[in-house]
């Protein structure tokens, strides 16, 4: 799976699979985590519907061997929403996103990061649907974490910096906007080198607010360095706790 070798990663956990079902008898962890893999390996070739059948079996294995909250269900119920998420499917995304975000409340303590995960996962949600005053209260929720967790400059909290700014953009708080999207762009310039699309990313927010507060040449001039990092491509930066994570 590592070496994207994917048709081979799915016949071998097949069998795998296959061979667990024979040897283990009821809610094996082993069948469980082969379900899982293959979800995974599913996920990654953009057949989200294959990853959200095998992600169910796991789920309902993981429900009927734990009671209760436990950290494996929760995982699961994320993965689950991740699939949705892929598929479009927000108001089924949200219903397993917030069961994953309340499992984790219970299961973990402190600042932990799984925590952080399902808050922004559950404001990348509302955002997706319209709901911007709860995205905007999630992922300030999960900004507050990470903030507590890391210190200095650190990946996960520029990426919540930008989400708690394009919620206040969507919201036409457009001062509060600069100020977090400002805040990302800084720290990821500090974080990574010139031509990092990160730093286009957050390139491309603080121009869209720029835009909306009619402030053309600033909008203009962040676009054009996001352009010479990025092109015509849509910036994409992968460093935020993540709606992609299962």
């Amino acid at each position: 799976m590592r070496l994207g070798n994917y048709p081979s990663a799915l016949e071998y956990g097949e069998q795998a699979l296959e061979m667990q079902k024979v040897l283990y008898e009821g809610s094996h962890p082993h069948v469980a985590r082969s379900l899982n893999n293959l979800g995974s390996v599913y996920d990654r070739l953009g057949n989200y519907s294959n990853a959200l059948e095998y992600w169910k079996q796991a789920l309902q294995i993981q429900k009927a061997r734990y009671r209760g909250n436990h950290p494996r269900v929760a995982d699961s119920l994320n993965a689950v929403g991740l699939a949705y998420h892929a598929l479009g499917s927000h108001d089924e995304t949200l219903t397993y996103w917030e069961q994953a975000l309340e499992m984790r409340k219970a299961c973990y303590r402190g600042n932990h990061p799984r925590v952080a995960q399902s808050l922004n996962n559950v404001g990348a949600v509302h955002h997706a649907l319209g709901n911007y005053s709860k995205a905007l209260e999630y992922w300030r929720q999960a900004l507050q974490l990470q903030e507590v967790r890391y210190e200095g400059n650190h990946p996960r909290i520029a990426s919540s910096l930008a989400n708690v700014g394009v919620a206040h953009h969507a919201l036409g708080n457009y001062t509060e906007a600069l100020k977090y999207c400002v805040q990302a762009l800084q720290m990821r310039q500090a974080l990574y080198e010139k031509k990092h699309p990160c730093i286009a990313a957050s390139l491309a927010d603080v121009g869209t607010v720029y835009g909306a507060l009619s402030r053309p040449k600033e909008a203009i001039d962040c676009y054009k360095q996001a352009f010479a990092i990025c092109g015509s491509n849509p910036p994409q930066c992968g460093d935020s706790t993540g709606t992609a994570q299962s």
